[in-house]
This record gives C-alpha cells, structure tokens and sequence, in this order.
C-alpha cells in the first residue's frame, strides 16, 4: 500500500571532518573543499560533539584511533542523539573493529590508506539522500508503516527512526516484494558495492540486516518481515 507524500526540504551538505592526525585532516578538508562540500574540521572526539551541538551537520567522517575519546565511542555518543550518516575512517581493517562500528551505528566504512577518490565515492553514495529519484510515497505492510523520505517507520504506537543505509534497504525490499534479493543487490543498493564485494562487506551487510530486523520486527527470534532465505539472499512478504 503506498500513500502521497508532500516534498521534503533538503539542506546544503556540511562534512564534519574528525581526524587527530593535522596533517591527515588538513588534506581531506582541503579536497572535500574543491568538491564542494562545506568542512569542518574536529581534531578529537569531543571536539567533534562539541560542534554537533552547535551545528548542522550533514554527514560525520570519523577516524577509530584517536586520544582520550577513540571514533568508537564518540560513534556511541552520536548515535544517542542524532541520525546522520557516518563514515568510518580506519586504518585496522580486522573484523571486530568494523563489527564493533557497525553495531554502534556505521554506515560505511574505509579501510587507510585510501585515495581522496576513493573517499568520495564512498561521500556521494551516503550523501545521495533517499529518495534519490523523487520518489516521496510512504509504504504500509501490515502494522508496518515505512515513510522513506523521513528516514522513519511506525509499528502501532511504536515510532522510530532509521539509519541512511536501513532506509535505502527497506526501501528496496519493498520495491521488491516476495522476490529473493541477493547480497551483491543488497550491497549495491545500500552501499553502492561491485560485484567484487568483500567478506567484510557481506557481514557488514548482515549486520545492517540485524539492526533493521531490530528495530521492525516484534519478535526479533521469529522475523515476519525480513527471513533470511538459504543464506543467498533476504525476501520481503508484505502482509495486509
């Protein structure tokens, strides 16, 4: 079931920049700057909190290993607060520390070092906000009700928001009713991935699946709306 919406206002994009390492960060900002992106620089965790308070920030580039407050954990104070995409900037790429900032409420991460282009690319898909080709409907599944456009769902008296990556997801699903979709869809969808995706981007992709489960389904042990399907793939059966 789908229901109009009216146009939502978009905002001019501000990049909050959090690196420690002044070197690091003054190269990002100033090729961020030339793809004209508003940046704004933090050189640790709580500088980087500090500024959210005050500003609107469109999307946080976060290093992990930084003094005093490490990206982990000023992640977990972002997330009590805001919902905004977050891009991990990590130069250990071993499966507990991208898990760990996943389940703390990443959106994407990369692995140092990279090249500005890289980066960007990584940028343009967070910042590529949904719905990117003007669809503004709201979606309905039984006591589910999907609004993509405010990043929100609704569960009877139960309102909730959802992360950049959940929305791009259940969006997709629900574009895509009672067909298995595969990871490499999912990864594309959510992440912009090739086909060359990784280990670490297919648990990364379960993980996102784990939190929107979560958050939709009454009873996380038994899912009604996202089954696993042979570990291949996920199907969406919408109810009435």
């Amino acid at each position: 079931m789908i229901q109009n919406a009216p146009i939502p206002n978009i905002r001019s994009l501000n990049l909050l920049l959090v690196d420690d390492d002044d070197i690091t960060n003054g190269v990002l900002a100033i090729f961020l700057k030339k793809a004209n992106y508003n940046v704004i620089s933090a050189f640790s965790g709580i500088e980087a909190l500090n500024i959210l308070e005050k500003t609107d920030i469109d999307l946080v580039l976060l290093d992990v290993i930084m003094p005093n407050m490490d990206g982990i954990t000023t992640l977990k104070h972002i997330r009590k607060n805001l919902d905004l995409p977050v891009l991990i900037l990590t130069s250990l790429s071993a499966k507990n520390v991208i898990e760990q900032a996943f389940l703390n409420g990443a959106d994407d991460y990369i692995v140092k070092p990279f090249s500005p282009q890289q980066l960007l690319e990584r940028i343009n898909v967070l910042t590529h906000l949904i719905p990117p080709d003007g669809d503004l409907t709201t979606y309905i599944s039984g006591d589910l009700k999907f609004i993509p456009y405010q990043h929100q769902f609704q569960i009877g008296e139960k309102t909730g928001n959802l992360s950049l990556i959940e929305t791009r997801l259940l969006q997709h699903f629900f574009r895509n009713q009672n067909v298995m979709v595969t990871v490499k869809d999912l990864l594309m969808v959510g992440w912009s991935r090739d086909e060359k995706y990784t280990v670490q981007d297919k648990e990364m992709l379960k993980l996102a699946i784990n939190h929107l489960r979560e958050k939709i389904e009454p009873k996380i042990d038994h899912p009604i709306y996202l089954p696993l399907v042979t570990g291949e793939g996920y199907i969406f059966q919408p109810t009435k």
